[in-house]
């Protein structure tokens, strides 16, 4: 009796989402025309540890400067674009501080922005500016147009701040006040949340 053939089976495993990528770049000398550049060998070794194992990557806009404006971030995506072919689809950020507007949501909607950013104050690097007022018109405006535009709202989480200061009631208020904004805490690590 001949023993019985068995059938190949192929298993593929689909490319993985990345929530949260930090591609940090670095201050230029005077003189360049950028304000900031991203170091190739930094963001090369990045890309070939695995970042072209995602199919999308949402990147954080805390670099040197920060990302905050719709222009900010399409700069930052032809630099990270500039360095490598293989790269999955990159989800851009921008940095949420005092001096965003609706407008500045509305313009990174447009221009392909998938995501705004809450630091809590300077709990993160390059995250100096933040909001200091939760429940100020312009930010409240702000996050109507994202809740209307169905921006994400991203929210750092990894701060004493966020958990003993009292800004975790903050952001209930918030999810009260917008329920249809679509809100990513990130970093939650304490049972108490």
């Amino acid at each position: 009796m001949k023993p019985k053939k068995s059938k190949k089976f192929i298993i593929e495993i689909p490319k993985f989402f990345d929530c949260h990528r930090h591609l940090r770049g670095h201050p230029v000398p005077k003189g360049d025309k950028s304000e900031d550049i991203l170091e190739t060998e930094m963001l090369g070794s990045v890309t070939t540890d695995g970042l072209s194992l995602f199919s999308r990557v949402v990147v954080m806009p805390n670099t040197n400067p920060p990302v905050r404006t719709a222009g900010e971030a399409t700069i930052y995506k032809k630099r990270i674009t500039g360095v490598s072919d293989d790269l999955p689809e990159l989800l851009l950020t921008i940095q949420i501080t005092e001096k965003t507007t609706s407008a500045i949501i509305e313009e990174g909607k447009k221009s392909g922005v998938f995501a705004g950013k809450v630091y809590p104050a300077s709990c993160q690097t390059n995250a100096v500016e933040t909001i200091s007022d939760f429940s100020s018109r312009k930010f409240l405006a702000v996050l109507k147009k994202m809740e209307r535009l169905q921006m994400p709202l991203l929210i750092h989480c990894d701060d004493p701040f966020v958990f003993d200061g009292g800004f975790m009631s903050i952001t209930d208020k918030l999810m009260q006040n917008f329920p249809n904004l679509l809100v990513v805490l990130e970093h939650i690590a304490r049972a108490s949340v």
